[in-house]
């Protein structure tokens, strides 16, 4: 699982990076979970966060190696890339 903060390598997908949910038979408690979905215009994040605000995991994708041919942000470019990311 990622820890709070990290940044998913630029060809990854977002949601690799959270791994199997947790097994509800398996000891956990049940607990509800919020998933948070950001976009900024060259950024891709997500997050897990129960229902006591505990962070339990966060990544952030950005897109500033890939807008920097283009000396900067391209639109278009930006939202096919948030889209690849999230799917």
């Amino acid at each position: 699982m990622a820890v709070a903060g990290t940044r998913a390598p630029l060809g990854s997908n977002i949601g690799t990076w959270f791994g199997p949910g947790p097994d509800v038979g398996a000891g956990n408690s049940g607990c509800p979970v919020i998933l948070g979905i950001e976009t900024s215009c060259d950024e891709t994040a997500a997050a897990v966060v129960t229902d006591d605000g505990e962070i339990r995991a966060n990544v952030v994708a950005s897109q500033a190696e890939l807008h920097a041919a283009y000396g900067g942000v391209v639109p278009e470019v930006a939202s096919r890339r948030h889209l690849e990311l999230v799917a």
